[in-house]
């Protein structure tokens, strides 16, 4: 199993290459571009190839961020495989290429998980030669000439003043020479290795990196600051005005820490502390409110241990005491003591009391002795570690436990079923999202088949944390293989979460069919759904237009005393309005509010939604309401209708104040 370290989108870009410039020649298309790599402001790397050719017709260039760029050729490769294993003797252009790509960047925009690059698509097929470039949010352009980065402001200049259809691959090569040779003077990203590669209808060459024939020797670079000095009768004056301003600021800090004025706040731009300040200031608190020894109950516990005392009368001790420090004081003292050594009970026991009290540090040094001393060990203590591990976020730590207990000749240390339940639910509970879980279910395959090979046999928690593990990661159709092979594979019947799990996940994918079929089998079998299983099931029915269904499965909740949360009954009223039954959803609520199934504030806040959303349920009574209202809106917009129209809601609004009055409303 690999490390399970966790993964993040690419925020920020970390190792970025500089621009590249291509252009159209007589024969095909010329790349250019150089092979730095720069960490941040730093040129960490100076070998690296940004010029890749795609399948047999094509030429890709890119800048940006690396690892995005390696990404994008992964995507690639499977693009060209799979155009491959057709095998009909059509191949993909540059064109279809360029617009596979820009697809991909609009996509990953759209996610808000951009590709941190831009890419310039060239190449030749039938004698048609085709140059395009697309950027990080997918927007992309065709030209006989494309730059990314700084070659967009520096470089194409040139390009328009001095290219030209008909230049030879000899000009070509001079005139990107002309251009990288600018980008180097003026980009600081830049570096003096420069490849250069071209490609035609013979398929594309990558020529080896050379340097360019650079002069330094120019005024300008020489002394940059010439021109700059300032008048000797200027030389004073900064300083008195900095001494002024340092006083201004000075003054209206002072007046904003004691009188608060938000003008001044806001002119000073005094924000909130920086997190790792806020991070810094936290540890120190920790520190200082960190507990010292009881040096009285140290001094009790030692007094009740018997001179050339056992691992065993150690054990007894170390199991009454409550403090943690205490408890590992004496683990220490004992340690110190001629003619003795600990077991693994005596270990076992500092470490569950150590990791009951989150003092994880602690605890990480008496594992690290542990796992020094091979003959110490049980599979009981190595599975409290990796519980305690897995508490303190350490998977790592966890996972290298994991494989020491694998690698073990000690039999009692080999990995049992308890040790595979552990860190299924440590993978599993590292939150709700589905990108996470998408992740994570990964390890959590690997593991499940380590342990069937294991000669493990699964349980029931096994198999309903892979079933959770495969709704959580949207995988419904796995989840579903796992509990048709219950029964046959591993000899397990299914129980009340295995059902919970699986309906939850169809009405997630708005499968309700396949949901109701496992809520009548689940019945069927003696079970009663969940809370969480019947707000699903009403919730999708709702949103799936089977608005009746909804209702009798929410009766059905309420009948066998389920809780029913604020979102279904949103839910569920809002989709009876949407199609116009706005009485109808009024008359339930009022029913549900009746029967104490709502309580008095979410009945308010549920009423004012419908009235918000809807309008005044009374107010739609009788025929020509959606008429007068379009009408109501024309003229709150400025248009005037007819005068038919007029004496209509005249007499609309007439009828429905007398009956307003005859309710006794105001």
């Amino acid at each position: 199993m690999g490390s399970v370290a966790e993964t993040q989108r690419t925020l920020y870009p970390y190792v970025t290459g500089s621009s590249v410039v291509a252009i159209k020649y007589k024969d095909g298309i010329l790349m250019a571009a150089d092979m730095g790599g720069s960490y941040g402001s730093t040129l960490r790397y100076k070998s690296i190839e940004r010029l890749k050719p795609i399948g047999k017709h094509s030429l890709l260039g890119a800048s940006g961020e690396i690892s995005d760029f390696q990404e994008i050729l992964r995507y690639l490769d499977e693009l060209i495989l799979y155009d491959n294993m057709w095998d009909d003797g059509n191949s993909l252009g540059p064109k279809e290429v360029h617009n596979y790509l820009t697809q991909v960047m609009y996509n990953r925009r759209n996610k808000f998980n951009p590709l941190w690059n831009s890419l310039v698509l060239g190449g030749v097929k039938n004698g048609q030669k085709y140059l395009g470039t697309v950027n990080m949010i997918g927007i992309n352009y065709e030209d006989n000439h494309v730059a990314t980065g700084l070659g967009n402001h520096l470089a194409r200049p040139i390009l328009r003043d001095e290219w030209h259809e008909n230049l030879t691959f000899e000009d070509a090569v001079k005139l990107l020479e002309k251009c990288m040779r600018v980008l180097l003077y003026r980009d600081r990203s830049a570096v003096n290795k420069i490849q250069i590669s071209k490609i035609t209808e013979e398929g594309a060459t990558l020529f080896p990196p050379f340097s360019l024939k650079t002069n330094w020797e120019f005024s300008a670079f020489r002394n940059p600051t010439a021109g700059a000095e300032v008048p000797a009768s200027l030389s004073s004056t900064p300083i008195c005005y900095t001494n002024a301003l340092f006083f201004v600021i000075l003054t209206l800090t002072w007046v904003a820490a004691k009188k608060g004025h938000w003008r001044i706040r806001k002119l000073l731009r005094l924000s909130a502390p920086s997190r790792s300040y806020r991070r810094r200031v936290r540890n120190r608190l920790l520190k200082s409110r960190k507990p010292t020894l009881n040096q009285a109950q140290f001094q009790l516990a030692i007094s009740q241990i018997p001179p050339r005392f056992t691992p065993e009368e150690l054990f007894n001790v170390l199991t009454l005491q409550n403090d943690p420090l205490v408890c590992l004081e004496l683990f220490h003292w004992a340690s110190q003591q001629p003619r003795f050594r600990h077991d693994v009970s005596t270990y076992h026991v500092t470490i569950k009391k150590l990791g009951a009290a989150k003092m994880y540090q602690e605890m990480d040094d008496i594992v690290n002795q542990v796992l020094a001393v091979p003959s110490v060990g049980s599979e009981a203590m190595y599975n409290t570690i990796i519980y305690y591990f897995t508490e303190a976020r350490k998977l790592t730590r966890a996972v290298n436990i994991f494989k020491h207990m694998k690698s073990s000749r000690v039999l009692n240390c080999k990995p049992s079923i308890r040790t595979y339940h552990i860190l299924f639910s440590a993978l599993l509970s590292r939150g709700h999202n589905t990108y996470i879980n998408y992740v994570y279910m990964g390890p959590i395959r690997s593991l499940f088949r380590q342990m069937v090979n294991d000669g493990i046999e699964p349980d029931i928690f096994s198999l309903n944390l892979m079933i959770k593990g495969y709704v959580l990661s949207l995988h419904v159709n796995d989840a579903l293989r796992i509990f048709h092979q219950m029964g046959g594979v591993y000899d397990c019947k299914p129980n009340t979460f295995t059902y919970d799990y699986l309906i939850h996940g169809l009405c997630a994918q708005g499968r309700t069919n396949n949901a109701k079929e496992i809520c009548h089998e689940m019945k069927t079998k003696g079970f009663i759904p969940s809370s969480k299983s019947y707000n699903s099931l009403v919730s999708a029915l709702a949103l799936g237009g089977e608005v009746d269904e909804a209702v009798n499965y929410l009766w059905e909740m309420i009948e066998k005393q389920r809780s029913t949360d604020f979102i279904t009954y949103r839910t569920i009223l809002d989709e009876i309005c949407r199609r116009g039954r706005v009485q109808e959803a009024m008359k339930l609520l009022q029913e549900l509010q009746e029967k104490d199934l709502v309580e008095g504030h979410d009945y308010r806040k549920l009423r004012h939604v419908l009235e918000d959303d809807y309008g005044n349920p009374v107010s739609r009574i009788g025929p020509g309401y959606s008429s007068v209202r379009r009408s109501l809106q024309s003229i709150s917009l400025g248009f005037m209708p007819a005068f038919a129209w007029v004496a209509k809601i005249n007499s609309y609004l007439h009828g429905y104040a007398t009956e307003e009055l005859a309710n006794g409303r105001n």
